[in-house]
């Protein structure tokens, strides 16, 4: 934060005993996203900015930032990409089973800067410049899965909008507010079924205050990725005066699959008590880009993928719990 006011330092991670210098994040892999992509239809820093939403959303009775064990790891996590934090500051050591097929977003260390908790900030200028002369602090950050280094990657929000709540995690006056935040941040692509130790560190130093004030966190994760039970269907659609065997797999009830060749659209509703995924082969039918619409809104936690061995693209969406009424429309018809 900015004056040295309330400065939230959110750090995890990965198997590493000591603190790996900025500088040795160069090299590439392929676990995680890179900065300028767009997962799931929302850019790596629109993502960063939802991550702190999730996290200021739950009351500190609540909120998995002070959870020692674990057990509200899934605590608010909806969608295709599942949110991480650290301690705070100190140890933390927890375990976690994730659902396979989502994304995991963790921070090495950040700051949010908002009008809430700082009312000399007047502009999102004085916001973004807040949370910058904060992240310009930071002197080393490090992340590994299963030993393996990981990319670190700096990146700064666009401005949100966010509600404090009722006994927030921080003493920040009740209700809306507007936000940038700042960090140094790890976005891991979906993980095969499995079990993982994902550990992450940061430390931000500030000299100029009266005395120095480090801030380190080592946070350590168990995670188990576990694949859901998917149940397999063929729908009859009606195609080209004919009909083709479609297959859809779910985690949730799927009924009135219908495609309308004219208007290029596939329409389905799902059902389930609690969160799901659906995929099917949409390249049978559609070509993209494509638009999801989820009862008449616009729907972005899907993601598309190839099959490498039938050279399908496939479809995956992640859906709330209840009953939805789904539409996929096409660039073009598969001829």
């Amino acid at each position: 934060m900015a004056n040295n006011s309330i400065r939230i330092a959110v750090f995890l991670l990965l198997i590493a005993a000591i603190i790996i210098p900025l500088s040795a994040f160069a090299q590439e892999d392929s676990v995680t996203f890179p900065p300028d992509s767009k997962p799931y239809q929302r850019s790596y820093a629109e993502w960063t900015a939802e991550w702190w939403k999730w996290f200021l959303s739950i009351p500190i009775g609540d909120n998995p930032i002070n959870d020692p064990s674990g057990e509200r790891c899934a605590l608010g996590q909806q969608g295709t990409v599942w949110f991480l934090i650290g301690s705070g500051g100190g140890k933390a050591e927890r375990e976690c089973t994730i659902p396979a097929g989502r994304a995991i977003l963790i921070p090495s260390i950040n700051v949010e800067c908002s009008y809430a908790e700082d009312p000399s900030l007047r502009t999102e200028d004085d916001l973004r410049a807040c949370a910058t002369g904060d992240q310009d602090l930071v002197t080393e950050t490090a992340a590994t899965l299963n030993g393996s280094v990981l990319q670190v990657h700096r990146v700064q929000s666009p401005p949100f909008n966010l509600t404090v709540p009722t006994d927030p995690v921080y003493p920040f006056p009740e209700g809306p507010t507007r936000a940038v935040s700042e960090g140094f941040w790890v976005f891991i692509k979906p993980l095969p079924p499995g079990q993982y130790v994902l550990h992450v560190q940061g430390l931000l130093v500030d000299p100029t205050v009266t005395a120095p004030v480090n801030l380190v966190e080592d946070s350590t994760y168990h995670l188990t990725v576990e694949n859901p039970e998917f149940e397999t269907v063929q729908e009859t659609v009606t195609i080209a005066n004919g009909s083709l065997e479609f297959p859809v797999s779910s985690t949730s009830n799927v009924s009135n699959v219908a495609f309308d060749e004219l208007a290029k659209q596939l329409s389905f509703s799902i059902s389930g008590d609690v969160e799901g995924s659906t995929t099917m082969p949409i390249s049978w039918l559609l070509e993209g880009p494509l638009t999801v619409v989820m009862d008449g809104n616009e729907f972005t936690d899907y993601e598309t993928s190839a099959n490498q061995e039938t050279g399908e693209t496939n479809v995956v969406i992640i859906h709330p719990p209840g009953a939805h009424d789904f539409v996929i429309t096409g660039t073009n018809i598969v001829p």
